[in-house]
């Protein structure tokens, strides 16, 4: 049968044999530019490929046996350590660069897949890969991402769930990814399946989208725009609708952009304004179907009568903000409707979790910062019975919003409701030291002393919380209970397990690998003095040594080191530059991580340097437009009692040095909370 659905004639490369007996081999030598391929030996490996294998049928034996081969060989890339020799680097690099080119360019379906379904893994791993403009493997792995979705279009149950990113990519190219990757972004918009199929242009939303975060000059964004134009030819009538629609949406007009924009260049364009008859602008879903949800789940109806609306509802925003890349009609309608179906569940609880789960997670591809998405997904899990789950999630949504108290307090009441009540309290300790909390931590503290019989402490907390907040009604009723005589309950009445533990999907990659950074959040708790947690963590970092938390936490307890690598992380650099409080090196950092330069100074303040005391005092006061958001946003929370010390009259470096220990955790906190991995599809 094999030797049937082999192509005959004279054109079959001998070498195709080979390739078909010993794939990962033959892919390596291929790769490496060994493979006796004349008279292709001088083309580069995707030339080859495209010449030798090309056109031949998708169920030819070599054609099958060459996409087997480069996914065994990328994971045997995978798994080895970078060479330190530059030379050697920039090679490996080239190659899998070219790789990631050969999938695309061959239409390999089955590498494409697994690239794709474990992009988590992947993408931690090209992440790395990013030497030069010329040698970035990442830059090839988002273009063969964004070649072959039309090929995984019948694969996956929602062909365009990458148009998030696509989005993200143009938004922040310039800032947080080379301006160069906004071709990539482009072409992801370009490639969506549901676009293609409609004749859409959502690329023209990345394109407005990109012009508003990065501001190009009428140059820059024509270079962007012309060749786009000619690629997707339409006449001036419909192109001036569809840049209306995007221009109309509530972000530009917010801005101040006026219609046509940044388009005002092209000649097709300046008339737009005066024309008449135009149509109106994309409008974003009417509220009444999603309301009407609203109003039955509060009334009891059953989840399996709304389940059709639900998808409705859904997919009529997805599709009005994937043509105008206005997100926040979808995230806040998203989150509302998720958070009021776990409230209301009566019935088909595993139903409305998973359902729940889903909502969160396609927010987060159009907003993986926000921290009520995060938290939508962490109670739809619990709500579902995946307790493990959740608790793992819990722990990633306090790694990646540190200075967010509800996130602390959350988590604590889901440890507590699974009989895990002394890491609460730890939780609870770590979250006052961090100065990450409200009245509430307090509230949830005193019920864990008092069902401990410490009612002393269980007092002085609630009085400490009613200290911050003096008519919250939390403390207040456990103020009363006291008085009264009453217990405080321990379990919160909006955390009882409701149906018996279940395991998330197994093959679900992306809770497989948030369990993984999770569980690290939680063992750094433990690392400062617990022998076993420095065990374990040095054990997960021999089993997956490129595993990039664990390396910020190695750094951090000196079991992993810069000069040991190549390409080593710039997060996990940092942490061993101020575990060795080098002020030198970390100073030299700066040019590596210009948008981190707040957390650079106020690491070298710590440590005594009275010019980085004064310089992040005014720096924090006063952020520069390349600082990173998230990284100030924490910073500034956890600078407040310095600012006010300063304010007193103290002198910066004095202010910084009565605070040193809890800004030392705020620069932990911060660290990982910018080198936590963006999701690319949740």
């Amino acid at each position: 049968m094999t030797e049937a659905l082999k192509q005959k004639g004279p054109e079959r490369h001998p070498w195709l044999e080979v390739l078909e007996a010993s794939p990962e081999a033959s892919v390596s030598d291929l790769m490496a530019g060994y493979a006796a391929v004349f008279p292709y030996t001088r083309a580069d490996a995707p030339d080859a490929a495209r010449t030798l294998v090309g056109h031949l049928p998708a169920e030819d034996p070599a054609r099958i046996a060459l996409a087997s081969g480069i996914l065994s060989w990328l994971r045997m890339k995978r798994d080895e350590h970078l060479p330190a020799d530059r030379a050697r680097l920039q090679d490996f690099i080239r190659q899998v660069s070219e790789a990631f080119e050969i999938i695309a360019l061959l239409d390999q379906t089955e590498p494409a897949l697994e690239l794709r379904d474990k992009y988590v893994r992947w993408f931690a791993w090209a992440n790395r890969l990013n030497l030069t403009p010329s040698r970035d493997a990442r830059a090839s792995y988002f273009r063969m991402l964004a070649n072959t979705q039309p090929i995984l279009a019948e694969r996956l149950a929602d062909p365009d769930a990458l148009a998030p990113f696509w989005m993200r990519l143009c938004r922040e190219s310039g800032s947080t990814y080379p301006k160069g990757y906004l071709q990539i972004g482009l072409l992801g918009l370009r490639r969506l399946p549901g676009a293609i199929e409609r004749g859409e242009r959502p690329w023209i939303a990345g394109l407005a989208a990109w012009a508003l975060e990065q501001a190009p000059s009428d140059k820059e964004f024509m270079r962007a725009w012309s060749p786009l134009k000619r690629l997707h030819p339409a006449g001036p009538k419909v192109l001036r609708q569809n840049v209306f629609n995007v221009l109309s949406q509530k972000t530009y007009v917010d801005a101040g952009i006026e219609t046509p924009g940044w388009w005002a260049s092209d000649p097709v364009f300046p008339k737009l304004q005066d024309s008449k008859g135009r149509a109106h602008s994309l409008e974003p879903p009417a509220p009444e179907l999603r309301e009407s949800i609203i109003h039955d789940l509060r009334d009891g109806v059953r989840f399996s009568d709304l389940d059709d609306r639900l998808n409705t509802m859904v997919e009529r925003y997805e599709r009005y903000t994937d043509a105008t890349g206005d997100v926040y009609f979808l995230v806040r309608s998203f989150c509302n409707v998720g958070n009021i179906l776990l409230r209301n569940s009566v019935n088909d609880h595993s139903e409305v979790a998973r359902f729940a789960q889903n909502l969160a997670r396609k927010t987060l591809r159009y907003q993986p910062r926000n921290p009520i998405a995060w938290g939508l997904w962490r109670d739809a899990l619990f709500s579902g019975g995946a307790y493990d789950a959740a608790v793992a999630l819990g722990w990633e949504t306090v790694r990646r919003f540190p200075s967010n108290p509800l996130m602390r307090n959350e988590l604590a009441e889901i440890l507590i409701a699974l009989d895990q009540a002394d890491v609460a309290l730890a939780l609870l300790d770590d979250a006052i030291e961090a100065q990450a909390f409200n009245a509430v931590t307090y509230a949830i503290l005193a019920r864990l002393l008092a069902n401990r019989g410490d009612m002393e402490a269980a007092r002085t907390a609630i009085e400490d919380g009613l200290t911050i907040d003096s008519e919250n009604a939390i403390p207040t009723q456990w103020r009363s209970y006291l008085d009264d005589g009453k217990p405080l309950p321990l379990l919160a009445a909006a955390r009882k397990r409701v149906i018996d533990a279940v395991d998330a999907d197994s093959s679900d990659e992306v809770i497989a690998e948030l369990g993984r950074s999770g569980h690290l959040r939680h063992l750094r708790q433990r690392l400062q003095s617990d022998a076993s947690a420095v065990e374990e963590l040095q054990e997960i970092l021999n089993t997956d040594p490129s595993f990039a938390y664990a390396q910020i936490l190695a750094a951090r307890h000196n079991l992993w080191h810069a000069s040991e690598q190549a390409l080593p992380p710039v997060a996990a650099a940092f942490e061993e530059a101020l575990a060795s409080e080098d002020i030198e090196r970390l100073t030299a950092l700066t040019e590596q991580m210009p948008r981190l330069e707040s957390l650079i100074l106020l690491a070298r303040a710590i440590l005594g340097d009275a010019v980085a005391a004064r310089e992040i005092d005014g720096r924090l006061r006063s952020p520069s437009a390349m600082d990173d958001a998230r990284a100030i946003e924490i910073l500034q929370s956890r600078f407040q009692p310095v600012f006010e010390l300063i304010d007193g009259g103290l002198e910066p470096s004095e202010a910084v040095s009565e605070y040193a220990d809890q800004l030392r955790i705020a620069i932990y906190d911060t660290n990982e909370a910018v080198s936590a991995p963006e999701l690319l599809v949740a």
